[in-house]
């Protein structure tokens, strides 16, 4: 690995680091009030937009132990990695994707899920708060829920 991707690589998990920790504290509450638009249903696809202001926005999902799960956000903007962390019932950081090496999506496949309840899927700039890449993405959850 080069110096500038070790360096990049170790920016990604820092972030996703931090803002796990930022998650397990606000995500919860918006789960709580119910927000239909953050509801994320197998097969259909749901857009955001991630800018200096607005760097993650997190969705739910509800499942059972044993089910099969796969996450995929995906963006057409130049400039913009993204990043993936699914989040238990527990709040406990279940699976995360910030491999730079396909800075346009990210992605978390074929993962069996351990526990019933409600899920979330935080969907961030690789860089975290850094920097000032913007733009629209797609996430999509599918699977056996």
């Amino acid at each position: 690995m080069r110096p500038n991707s070790f360096r990049r690589a170790m920016i990604v998990m820092v972030a996703i680091s931090l803002i796990g920790a930022v998650i397990l504290v606000v995500a919860p509450t918006g789960a709580q009030d119910g927000d239909s638009e953050r509801q994320l249903s197998p097969n259909t696809p749901v857009t955001g937009s991630l800018d200096a202001e607005n760097f993650a926005e997190s969705f739910i999902f509800e499942a059972s132990e044993g089910n099969t799960i796969s996450l995929t956000a995906t963006t057409s903007a130049e400039g913009l990695s993204l990043a993936l962390i699914l989040t238990d019932p527990n709040g406990d950081v279940f699976a995360s994707d910030g491999d730079l090496s396909t800075p346009q999506s990210a992605s978390i496949p074929n993962l069996t899920l351990e526990t019933d309840g409600t899920y979330i899927v935080t969907v961030l700039r690789g860089t975290g708060a850094d920097g000032d890449a913007e733009g629209e993405y797609t996430l999509t959850l599918t699977g056996d829920i």
